[in-house]
């Protein structure tokens, strides 16, 4: 079949890959003018396959009060961003509970079990450069309650087959020395051993490559598309400013995008952009091996290469990029206070970046067929695009292959 893969992110082109795998003939439509050029472009690196946790859970409704009221500095809110929030945040807070919060964190395990295999099988396959480290992560604690939690979780989380561990801040400094030089007041953490690092962006251009040097995969730059078009309830073409490209069938992998193109096809996504940041900077004389993520500060620490990619704080602003330059700013000083021996904070060579993460109440991505036969889904990752593209991917594909409808 002639199929149309919306969006040239990480969830895309890992999209393109599998299609390509079964014998499609495969054309990637993008609006912008390279790959990952969005959201997968400088996100926080980790190939979390482990930490799948649901956002929507009684924790983080206890800190709404505080967003709200502009008093949690790991996240702003805005009712003026242009985006039905109301209607999204009533379905995040059914999903709150902490039955439904150990449901879809148990639910999203296989998935990203599945793409850590898929990704071993691919880095098998295809020579890719994409600063790929397989050093495990770190997920820092505090508290006496942090740990207890934690305890819960990994024990939950190992009856179905994923391993962590709670470790003294002894133990983990032992697996990562660069701790000792952190100022986080830390008392324990949880180890992830079977976690990786590595560069979306680098890994989605390098398989973009791949696909159009080897599998005659057609790339479509610069060009937006204006409308799904149908007949008879089924999929007849992709439309774009240039020109109309008849199809057998379409992925949209569009992600916070995903309702410009669905909802003339009265496909709602429920999709909350929730922002997200980072710097990338020159390593420092201390940078972390491990990936290290301070879950209450919401800062990341990723060394890719050369460089160390610092990520986090999640902003419910709705499409609102005018305060990027202050959350970049604040992130880099979360940051150096501490870690501060992490990265070259004075350098003249940093990138500041800001990106939407496509969340759905749940958590759990929209992958699979819509009520329009032909016309699939494989969007709505979250912060877990990098870490879920490959089995997402290869699910739909196979949906594609059998023509679910």
């Amino acid at each position: 079949m002639h199929v149309a893969v919306l969006g040239a992110g990480v969830t895309g082109i890992s999209t393109a890959w599998f299609l390509s795998q079964q014998g499609h003939e495969v054309t990637v439509f993008e609006r912008n003018d390279s790959v990952a050029s969005g959201t997968s472009f400088a996100n926080a690196g980790q190939l979390a396959y482990s930490y799948v946790d649901a956002m929507a859970n009684p924790e983080f409704v206890a800190r709404i009060p505080r967003i709200v009221a502009s008093r949690d500095p790991g996240s702003r809110f805005s009712w003026r961003a242009g985006f039905d929030f109301s209607g999204w945040i009533m379905r995040f807070l059914k999903q709150s509970t902490a039955r439904r919060a150990g449901k879809n964190t148990l639910a999203l395990l296989p998935v990203a079990m599945k793409s850590a295999a898929l990704m071993r099988e691919l880095r098998d396959t295809l020579s890719l450069d994409f600063d790929f480290r397989s050093h495990g992560k770190l997920v820092m604690l505090r508290s006496a309650g942090e740990i207890e939690n934690a305890q819960r979780i990994a024990d939950m989380k190992r009856e179905h087959g994923c391993e962590t561990e709670i470790v003294s801040i002894e133990q983990a400094t032992v697996l990562e020395p660069a701790l000792s030089q952190m100022e986080g007041g830390y008392t324990a953490a949880i180890f992830a051993p079977g976690d990786h690092l590595g560069d979306a962006a680098k890994f989605s251009i390098a398989l973009a490559e791949v696909l159009q040097r080897n599998y005659a995969v057609t790339f479509r730059m610069r060009e937006a598309i204006e409308q799904i078009k149908t007949r008879h309830d089924s999929i007849e073409a992709i439309k774009t400013i240039h020109d109309e490209v008849p199809v057998d069938a379409a992925v949209a992998c569009l992600g916070v995008w995903s309702d410009e193109l669905l909802w003339p096809l009265r496909i709602r996504t429920h999709i909350c952009p929730i922002r997200g940041y980072s710097m990338t900077l020159p390593i420092g004389p201390h940078t972390p091996t491990l990936s290290v993520t301070d879950p209450q500060q919401r800062v990341v620490f990723s060394r890719l290469g050369q460089r160390v990619r610092i990520a986090g704080f999640a902003d419910f602003v709705g499409f609102d990029t005018a305060g990027d330059r202050d959350r970049t700013g604040l992130l880099q000083e979360v940051a150096h206070r501490t870690a501060p021996h992490a990265a070259d904070y004075e350098a003249s060579r940093r990138h500041r970046w800001g990106g939407f993460r496509p969340m759905t109440p749940t958590g759990f991505p929209l992958v699979g067929p819509t009520k329009i036969r032909g016309l699939y889904l494989n969007t709505g990752h979250g912060s877990l695009g990098w870490t879920l593209a490959l089995a997402t991917a290869e699910q739909v594909a196979a949906d594609v292959s059998r023509g679910g409808s």
